[in-house]
């Protein structure tokens, strides 16, 4: 992967989406899970870039324009939790300018003016198939009621506060669109952050090993 993207909208999505990679559950953090931890960064076809987190139990997607600086099949990788703070410590710091991102032996965030940082990844195709879990326009009117984990919804409005840039305090507006049953994902979305969504299994939902976000392999 080698791309041109804005480090400001970048930090901000890593930021956002690292929240929901927090608190993986006991099972997902054995040697055979490991891709629950970490923040993918995955290349799309049509110029866009894809930021992604999960702990198994919720996801959060923020999708941001990117220019491909090369003509490989668009690929990816898993950003390892040590190294988001400082990569995104590095790209505010370089926020007036574009920065180009290079995934190979070693990946590494390079500036216009010659500054490079190079952090530590695994390989993308780790990461569980996230898009299955984001329906399509799988919702309507007259949901039933669901219920939700009190401390997960609290992450869930940390990375839409984060990603909204909205002060500790000040309201986030969110909206929930639910499933036709009460066992289906919600989406969650933001007017103040368009660019990011968030699926979260309500209390009804099963567990999440029975769930495609930590069986599945893209």
């Amino acid at each position: 992967m080698n791309i041109q993207i804005d480090p400001k909208v970048l930090s901000r999505a890593i930021r956002a989406c690292a929240i929901a990679s927090f608190n993986p559950p006991k099972s997902a953090r054995a040697d055979d899970h490991p891709a629950l931890r970490g923040v993918l960064l995955q290349a799309l076809r049509g110029e866009q870039l894809d930021v992604v987190g999960t702990d198994g139990r919720w996801l959060a997607r923020w999708r941001m324009p990117a220019r491909m600086l090369d003509d490989a099949k668009p690929s990816g990788c898993i950003i390892e939790p040590a190294s988001i703070k400082l990569l995104c410590a590095w790209l505010d710091t370089h926020s007036a300018d574009l920065v180009r991102i290079d995934v190979g032996p070693v990946a590494e965030a390079r500036s216009e003016r010659g500054s490079a940082l190079a952090f530590a990844t695994r390989d993308a195709d780790q990461y569980p198939r996230y898009e299955q879990v984001i329906p399509d326009n799988a919702h309507g009117k007259g949901a039933p009621v669901v219920g939700f984990d009190g401390a997960l919804l609290s992450e869930v409005v940390e990375a839409f506060r984060v990603a909204s840039g909205v002060t500790r305090g000040r309201m986030v507006p969110l909206t929930f669109e639910f499933g036709a049953e009460a066992e289906d994902p919600v989406i969650v979305t933001c007017s103040s952050a368009p660019d990011m969504i968030a699926t979260v299994l309500p209390l009804r939902q099963p567990a999440v090993g029975q769930y495609s976000l930590k069986t599945e392999r893209a």
